[in-house]
């Protein structure tokens, strides 16, 4: 008994010397702050229709965390994919949604995302994103319908 008391002690003294990042308590490390405004940037000008309020967009789009030291002020990326919304109807975060406005087809275009613009102090659960975090999209225009 004496034997497995140490061995329980030897391991909880591991553990705290080591940290415990699976403690709830643990506060998490401030994301690196950002531009206070939506940074807009035109990686390529599209020569297709423009996107506009009404429109449904289709896109392509690669989502990071920000880096102010990274390339392009990009870190790791969370998400990549497809998405389709409707310019205008906040079936977006303010700053996607703003961020699309006069793009053309083919055009590319990353945008650079204040928290308050962003997903705030409640980002989604799971996407990796932290509480009022500074975010960097890659989005390409590829289609415009009604």
């Amino acid at each position: 008994m004496l034997r497995r008391s140490a061995l329980v002690l030897c391991f909880a003294l591991v553990a705290a010397a080591c940290g415990n990042n699976d403690n709830p308590n643990t506060p998490t490390p401030t994301p690196p702050t950002g531009p206070p405004n939506l940074v807009i940037e035109d990686l390529t000008v599209g020569t297709g229709t423009e996107a506009a309020a009404g429109k449904l967009l289709d896109v392509n789009y690669a989502l990071y965390s920000y880096d102010p030291n990274g390339s392009g002020g990009r870190a790791a990326l969370l998400q990549q994919g497809p998405y389709s919304f409707r310019q205008g109807a906040s079936q977006a975060i303010p700053g996607f949604d703003q961020g699309v406005v006069g793009m053309k087809i083919g055009g590319i275009r990353r945008l650079t995302v204040p928290p308050s613009l962003a997903y705030g102090a409640s980002p989604p659960a799971g996407s990796g994103i932290a509480a009022n975090a500074w975010i960097v999209f890659d989005i390409q225009l590829t289609n415009v319908r009604d």
